[in-house]
């Protein structure tokens, strides 16, 4: 415990405050004011001393018994050939101290050897201590017309608790048990047998061919055991003995009267090098007061004999006038607090005089535009002041004259076709210097070109003109989509129509577009063409297009099927048939069933028969339609489980589809994936039996 007493030196706050005085517009003198106060920091400081108490102690250690074991492992250059295995050969070793090789275990117990503590406490009372300083603010004062200080009392006071060592003050005694537990030992061994690894026997259940080399790697397996070492102890215990011990110290609390330092800042020009007459140049300012008495007002001036006066304090001035002259011209700015105290900080800018006009030179607009938008652009040159602005404006049909904003070297109109437009650019330099005007005109062309449409159909290659009902097998026709023009073509747009309903876009290139078409509907595509200056043709359109995804014979009628097989075909050949028959027979359109009759209707004969195709058809032999497949094939890249149900559509009325490489029909399909029909080679089936 402690205590502590307060004293505030108020009246010596008081007294020193009355030594101020002033001297015309900045006191004589400032000075530190100690306002700090007694603070007792004592305490009690236990002084007692240490008694021993002694015990048994173990200070046995202990002690490695482990040893070697070869854990290395065999390089196997060779293979086993069957399937044995190796067995662990060892023994367990009581590796114990004494009698028995186990391990001590302590089955000792806890005896608290603690001590009575007395944690009471003082009875104090509570004391009002009357404290606090003098502070001060500034005020204008019109009887000296300056800025002075105005003091007043701050009050601090508060409630302490105080805590005297007198005859009058009784301790209250609060005894606790402090416990101090020490471990008294009582060892008893436990055998603890270890296993031993002496190595490795091989059962022989297989053979090993090459050689086995076995690569030693000695590892040592610890093995630690306790070894006892009993030995008395003795144990210093402390106890207490209460002193009080006084320290008393002072804490400082100072106050600074007055202010005599600077303030402090910064002046900077936008550029330290200008061009004129007639420059100038754009300032900033920071500024600080540490001095306590703050920033009040600041001046600018410079060697031209320019000045603001002490005016308030501001961050930037925009344009402060350099002058006509050439030379080099110093700013300087004065900062004042509100004590009276003056610092100056300057910033040198040097002014050139520039009377050369920029030179501009103005790209020339071609005849025609490219209506939306028009784009108009300079190359500046170089000039000693550098380019500061570029004026530009245009005339429409002589109309009056229109200001544009440049972006970068180069203006963007919006003009209309037919028109004739003037545009004029002037450039000024960093002096105010103007060049020269530069003009250019242009006339936008609005002749509309002449579109162009050619449908280029893969079984009809570049015909114009395809008649109605011609047949496409695949799911995009092809066609080209141009013009002419005396300016050439910029853009195209290509059209389609399905069925007679809304017209949608399909392509914008000038050249060979593909569009894409659904089987069973009829097209008709028209072309647009715009020329450079955004101007577009009349369209031109095709005749009507009808899409159908297969060409289909006309010689097999009806949805039903017979097959047979011709002598000679191995097990293997008549799986693929039976597989390929199933898949079509699955899609619910057509029926194939097998028959032994060569004179069935409808019949297709498969034979087997060796050729370089991978397979071929041929309608009409032997009374019917025939397919051969050549087995020599059937692993590379025909793939004859596929083959075979490719060759069964023909028979039911399809052609190859060159283009479709994902169906069974197509030349393009992987051979080896797609082996039953797809969804399209279902289609062209449907559309023929079931229109």
């Amino acid at each position: 415990m402690h205590k502590r007493t307060v004293f505030r030196l108020s009246a010596l706050v008081i007294a020193f405050c009355l030594l101020l005085t002033y001297g015309g517009a900045k006191p004589i003198m400032a000075y530190w004011v100690d306002m700090g106060y007694w603070e007792d920091l004592s305490h009690f400081e236990d002084r007692g001393h240490n008694e021993t108490q002694c015990d048994w102690v173990d200070r046995g250690h202990w002690e490695d018994q482990g040893h070697w074991e070869d854990q290395g492992h065999w390089e196997d250059q060779g293979h086993w050939e069957d399937q044995g295995h190796w067995k662990e050969l060892g023994y367990y070793d009581d590796q114990g101290w004494w009698e028995d090789h186990g391990q001590w275990v302590d089955q000792g117990e806890w005896e608290d050897q603690g001590h009575w503590e007395d944690q009471g406490q003082w009875v104090g009372e509570w004391v009002w201590v009357d404290a606090g300083y003098w502070d001060y603010y500034y005020e204008w004062d019109e009887s000296v017309q300056r800025t002075v200080k105005v003091w007043y009392w701050v009050d601090t006071s508060y409630w302490d608790y105080l805590e005297y060592w007198e005859s009058d003050w009784v301790w209250i005694s609060n005894w606790v048990w402090v416990s101090n537990e020490v471990w008294v030992p009582s060892m008893v061994w436990i055998s603890n047998p270890v296993w031993v690894h002496t190595g490795w026997e091989w059962v022989p259940n297989k053979v090993w061919v090459k050689n086995m080399v076995w690569i030693k790697n000695m590892v040592w397996i610890p093995n630690e055991v306790w070894v006892p070492d009993l030995k008395w102890e003795c144990t210093q215990v402390w106890v207490p003995n209460l002193v009080w011990v006084e320290q008393i110290e002072w804490r400082s609390n100072m106050v600074w009267v007055d202010d005599l330092q600077a303030p402090t800042g910064s002046i900077t020009a936008s550029a330290s090098v200008v061009y004129g007459p007639n420059a100038t140049v754009d300032l900033t300012f920071t500024s600080s007061d540490t001095g306590g008495s703050g920033l009040q007002d600041m001046k600018i001036e410079d060697s031209n004999g320019r000045t603001t006066g002490f005016t308030g304090i501001t961050s930037s001035y925009a344009d402060w006038p350099l002058g006509s002259a050439a030379g080099t011209k110093t700013i300087t700015v004065t900062y004042r607090d509100g004590d009276g105290n003056i610092r100056k900080y300057s910033v040198d800018v040097t002014v050139k005089i520039d009377t050369t006009p920029p030179s501009i030179v103005l790209y020339q607009l071609p005849a025609y535009s490219m209506n939306n938008p028009l784009v108009v652009s300079w190359l500046p040159l170089q000039d000693e002041s550098g380019i500061d602005e570029v004026i530009v404006t245009y005339t429409k049909n002589g109309g009056p004259e229109n200001s544009l904003i440049p972006v970068g070297d180069s203006v963007t109109l919006y003009v209309s076709d037919g028109e004739q437009y003037t545009f004029k650019v002037v450039a000024k330099d960093g002096a105010g210097n103007l060049s020269n005007p530069r003009t250019t005109s242009t006339i936008t062309d609005q002749i509309k070109p002449t579109a162009e449409l050619r449908l280029d159909m893969p079984q009809y290659p570049n015909a114009k003109n395809p008649q109605p009902n011609d047949l496409v097998q695949n799911d995009w026709i092809e066609m080209y989509a141009g013009g002419t023009d005396s300016n050439g073509i910029a853009e195209v747009k290509l059209e389609a129509q399905a069925d007679g309903g809304a017209w949608t876009q399909v392509g914008s290139i000038h050249g060979n577009n593909k569009a894409t078409v659904t089987h069973g509907k009829t097209y008709t595509f028209r072309n647009w063409a715009k020329d450079p200056a955004g101007n577009w043709s009349t369209p031109v359109s095709s005749s009507n297009v009808r899409v159908q995804l297969y060409q289909h014979y006309s010689g097999t009628a009806g949805k039903s099927f017979t097959y047979r097989l011709a002598p000679g075909m191995t097990a293997e050949q008549i799986k693929w048939v039976t597989d390929a028959v199933k898949a079509w027979n699955a899609t619910g359109i057509v029926t194939i069933v097998e028959t032994p009759d060569p004179n069935s209707p409808n019949l297709i004969t498969i034979a087997d028969f060796k050729m370089d195709a991978c397979g071929d058809y041929s309608p009409g032999i032997l009374g019917g339609f025939t397919i051969r497949v050549d087995t020599v094939q059937d692993t590379g890249f025909c793939w004859q489980p596929g083959t075979v149900a490719h060759e069964l559509g023909h028979a039911l009325g399809l052609e190859d589809m060159e283009w479709g490489s994902i169906q069974l029909m197509g030349y393009q399909r992987d051979r080896r994936a797609i082996i039953t029909p797809q969804p399209w080679d279902i289609e062209g089936v449907r559309t023929k039996w079931q229109p």
